[in-house]
């Protein structure tokens, strides 16, 4: 069951070599940092947290029957491509088969900004993760604090928040200043705004029109 305090945390493992920083499988992988979330969140904490993890072929029928390892609260998602193109929207579908959106990009960043046609409709917020993130800190405070900026006034049409880039790799690659960069591998999604309101998908239709030049 999904209720309204429910967090709900995300890691997408397309692909062969999905699991950035990590080794062994991909039950390996979720095993770690589910207990890694699942400790720092504390007795508090825990019970409201949901796992879902998006991956394809083995990998998927390989984390579907590890529910003695994974223990509950962990949902597996088939998502190769044949079944991303079957529940994508057009504009998903064209961003899945965009040509700049190769290798890394194809396999991750698609599905993420597609997130909300892609899990459940009872997931009103999602925490995303890359498996190579060290949480220290309850995702609960997370969430919360999200849900309470955006009640803000002013605020009504944030869909989206992404931590800071913490080294300057990135910044360095692009020509950009350090800290002006966001980290893609931690980020809160607000599904549901994402859903009812149309600003989220006009902002990608944009950045479709313009080669990817303002996503």
């Amino acid at each position: 069951p999904s209720f309204p305090d429910t967090v709900h945390v995300v890691y997408v493992a397309r692909g062969g070599a999905v699991w950035s920083g990590a080794t062994g499988s991909l039950v390996q992988s979720v095993h770690r940092a589910t207990a890694n979330v699942r400790h720092a969140a504390g007795a508090a904490c825990a019970p409201r947290l949901r796992f879902h993890v998006l991956t394809e072929g083995a990998s998927y029928a390989d984390v579907r029957n590890a529910s003695d390892l994974l223990g509950e609260g962990v949902r597996v998602h088939e998502s190769s491509d044949a079944t991303l193109l079957a529940r994508l929207s057009p504009l998903g579908r064209a961003y899945l088969r965009h040509p700049l959106l190769r290798g890394k990009a194809h396999l991750y960043t698609a599905p993420k900004l597609f997130a909300y046609e892609l899990l459940p409709r009872s997931v009103d917020r999602a925490i995303m993760l890359d498996f190579d993130q060290l949480v220290l800190r309850p995702l609960c405070e997370l969430h919360d604090a999200f849900g309470s900026a955006l009640a803000r006034p002013g605020r009504e049409l944030v869909v989206v928040g992404y931590a800071h880039e913490q080294q300057n790799e990135y910044a360095i690659r692009h020509g950009i200043s350090h800290g002006a960069t966001s980290n893609g591998g931690v980020a809160v999604h607000e599904l549901r705004r994402m859903r009812v309101q149309g600003g989220y998908a006009e902002l990608l239709r944009k950045a479709l029109a313009t080669g990817l030049g303002e996503l």
